[in-house]
């Protein structure tokens, strides 16, 4: 099986992303690979992208973007993009704090656009490279996952006609970077969707709603202390006022009711015939053990352990209250090491896909 690695920096920012260049070439060699590692760099040719299995792109990113030299390279394919068809690719970006997510989810969906199917994505900042021997064998298991993947063929969860696009990238602006001609002409991703500027707006609203509610409930309460004071003082005859009739607020469920819910957010049309059982271990103010079980594009939820999961999910109570909340993905919160994991890491991928979590 023939794989081709693509890296890329630019400006002499690498961010230590060439050692896990590294670390993935040797995994896929000792698995048997004939691996093909190509650079981009300033007046060198383009690789070739014939003839290949699968594909490992790398590169650096800047202000939520690939870096200009990657962007150059996407663009220049043109018709080679063929080569990408139906192909499985492993991409890994790497940013000095913030940002290789969104790049990721751009790359993603012009991969899509080309029929290939980016099964295992990497998101890196330079704190996790400079460490890069705390994260080392976590960068060769993904790379492991490629290879069964690779290896085996699996079909892409999405079909191809049903792909939307990733990261609230629009086919314009794929179209924009593909028609890239000269570096430094890249669109600024960062700067058009002012990313910091929608998340302090939504931390704002949010603030705002819960102040509200939190006034209301308050004024609900003391109204009905106040009737109950008054009922006390009337004359006998006197009629008292009706209580505030309005339901109190809702209870919070508990994490293990969220985890039980999971069956009702379960959307089938994406399980593209998977099969597959992922535990849950809950650790913390909640101790439980649970599982899911996938099958014919139906979900079944149990307590206790199964017998051969595909995918265990190991994390503290309120880590796993945030992902079921929508507060973040099951696959950031791993890779922030939140999480952790056992099994196949690409179900995590498909697990934020298949179930419509919404905040």
């Amino acid at each position: 099986m023939r794989i081709t690695i693509i890296y890329s920096a630019y400006n002499g920012r690498d961010y230590g992303l060439r050692k896990a260049a590294e670390a993935i070439g040797e995994t896929l060699s000792e698995l048997g690979c004939e691996v093909e590692a190509a650079e981009l760099s300033e007046g060198a040719r383009r690789p070739s992208t014939a003839g290949a299995d699968g594909f490992v792109l790398l590169y650096t990113a800047e202000l939520g973007a690939p870096n200009p030299r990657f962007q150059e390279f996407l663009a220049s394919l043109g018709k080679e993009s063929a080569a990408f068809k139906g192909k499985h690719v492993m991409t890994a970006a790497a940013c000095e704090r913030s940002g290789a997510e969104r790049s990721l989810a751009y790359v993603g969906y012009v991969l899509a656009s080309w029929g290939a199917v980016d099964d295992v994505r990497i998101a890196l900042s330079r704190k996790m490279l400079d460490s890069f021997e705390d994260i080392k064998e976590t960068v060769e298991k993904y790379a492991e996952d490629f290879y069964r993947i690779t290896r085996q063929n699996r079909a892409c969860l999405l079909p191809e006609e049903e792909a939307e696009p990733a990261g609230g990238f629009t086919e314009e602006d794929v179209k924009t970077v593909l028609s890239y001609g000269k570096p430094g002409e890249g669109v600024d991703f960062a700067e058009k969707y002012n990313f910091e500027e929608f998340d302090r707006k939504q931390e704002e609203d949010i603030e705002q709603i819960t102040r509200f509610f939190a006034g209301k409930y308050k004024e609900s309460v003391a109204k009905s202390a106040n009737i109950e004071l008054n009922s006390l003082t009337e004359a006998p005859a006197a009629k008292r006022p009706k209580r505030d009739a309005s339901p109190p607020p809702p209870r919070e469920k508990t994490t293990k009711q969220l985890t039980q819910s999971l069956v009702r957010h379960f959307q089938p049309q994406l399980s593209n015939g998977l099969s597959a059982v992922i535990q849950f271990n809950i650790t913390g103010e909640e101790n439980f053990d649970a599982h899911i079980k996938i099958l014919n594009a139906e979900c079944e939820y149990a307590e206790g352990e199964a017998d051969s999961p595909d995918l265990t999910v190991i994390c503290g109570a309120g880590v796993w209250r945030g992902v079921l909340t929508g507060k973040m993905s099951a696959q950031k919160a791993f890779m922030i090491g939140h999480i952790k994991v056992r099994g196949q890491f690409v179900l995590l991928t498909r697990f934020d896909q298949m179930f419509s979590i919404t905040k």
